[in-house]
């Protein structure tokens, strides 16, 4: 499975993205010097991406890691967190608080691309408000939650002081 130009050149990408779906995207090659190309796409999605070169019919790769005939992997990491992208979510209290209960709300943020991004170095970048039913403001924090994923994951953590809704807001 190669695409293939005009000057016998190919290269080859496979990535299993998050729905198990094949994604290959299109290189754009061209002529540098004699027996010289060089081929090239745009990688939005992050993850290890496992590159093969041809030439004719021969897998090739230039020296340094893969080596002659084997397959080259790139790895693409998520750009800056987006902060038009977080999700709160506090499902597991309805958005009900009890008084005197810890409560924590997932927290989740992506990139331009979609990709989970941000880790412990971003949370100093959140600011967390949350409010009782009342509007009296409750002393909240922000982590980064590695699991299920250590990118893009955090919680924000407070104590209800009072029975009733809650309000949270991550900016």
């Amino acid at each position: 499975m190669a695409t293939r130009d005009g000057t016998g050149n190919s290269s080859q990408q496979d990535q299993q993205d998050t729905h198990a779906n094949l994604i290959r995207p299109t290189f754009t090659t061209s002529s540098i010097d004699v027996a010289v190309y060089s081929a090239s796409t745009q990688l939005n999605t992050a993850g290890d991406y496992n590159v093969t070169s041809y030439f004719a019919t021969d897998s090739i790769n230039a020296s340094g890691s893969g080596g002659r005939g084997g397959v080259r992997t790139i790895t693409v990491t998520p750009s800056t967190p987006l902060a038009s992208t977080v999700k709160v979510s506090c499902l597991a209290n309805n958005g009900e608080g009890v008084a005197g209960d810890a409560v924590a709300c997932a927290v989740h943020i992506t990139d331009a691309h979609g990709n989970p991004a941000g880790n412990d170095a971003h949370v100093a970048s959140f600011l967390a408000t949350v409010t009782d039913a009342t509007g009296q403001p409750l002393q909240a924090s922000i982590v980064h939650d590695v699991f299920p994923n250590p990118l893009g994951t955090y919680a924000v953590q407070f104590v209800s002081n009072r029975s009733g809704l809650i309000n949270v807001a991550v900016r």
